[in-house]
């Protein structure tokens, strides 16, 4: 009782701290499940939607775009409304337009045709569409020469690469430009990788006659 005035302070002290702590736990509760709603709302906009967000809106919408989990999944209250192509199921067009694109809507669009609904969704399917590329560049470098064309990066380059591409696929599998479009990306891949190699096995017996 050292730290009280007189015997009443600290009855009165002791009567009052168990609803402190209450008061004290109810205000963290709320707060906590101000944020959650706050995270919904957040994560349920409209990607394209124009509003002004506060710091600590900002800041949570920040920290969820880094903790939310790359998925080719859109899902709607635990049901699966759709999946977006994983790399050996895009199209050689599809992977061609979503490279060009400079935007995470554009990006999806380009890979599937699909327009994201929510600012979750276009998080996460923007962030599998980059591990897709990923795992593209690897299949480049390790089976294209020069991994793939990748030293001029103008536009004018990377145009004529794009337009190279889709042509010798359509060289390969005998059809048309339009046909080669819709190509597998993969297949058409390793179809130019086996060129490469025929090309470069008859290079070597030329060598050596």
């Amino acid at each position: 009782m050292g730290n009280f005035k007189n015997f009443r302070s600290y009855v009165a002290y002791r009567f009052a701290r168990p609803f402190r702590r209450f008061y004290g736990f109810a205000k963290r509760r709320i707060s906590r499940k101000q944020r959650i709603m706050s995270l919904l709302s957040l994560s349920n906009l409209k990607p394209d939607a124009v509003m002004a967000m506060s710091q600590d809106e900002r800041a949570l919408l920040d920290a969820f775009a880094k903790l939310i989990v790359p998925s080719h999944l859109v899902t709607r209250k635990g049901r699966i409304i759709r999946a977006i192509p994983q790399l050996e199921d895009v199209e050689l067009w599809q992977m061609i337009e979503a490279r060009r694109a400079e935007t995470a809507i554009d990006r999806i669009k380009g890979w599937c045709g699909y327009v994201p609904e929510t600012v979750a969704d276009m998080i996460k399917l923007s962030k599998f569409i980059e591990s897709e590329f990923h795992r593209a560049d690897q299949l480049e470098a390790a089976l294209l020469p020069r991994g793939g064309g990748e030293a001029d990066t103008s536009p004018i380059a990377e145009a004529k690469n794009i337009l190279g591409m889709v042509q010798m696929t359509a060289e390969l599998m005998s059809c048309s430009f339009e046909e080669a479009k819709k190509i597998n990306y993969s297949d058409a891949i390793l179809a130019i990788s086996r060129r490469h190699d025929e090309v470069e096995r008859m290079k070597t017996k030329t060598k050596t006659k």
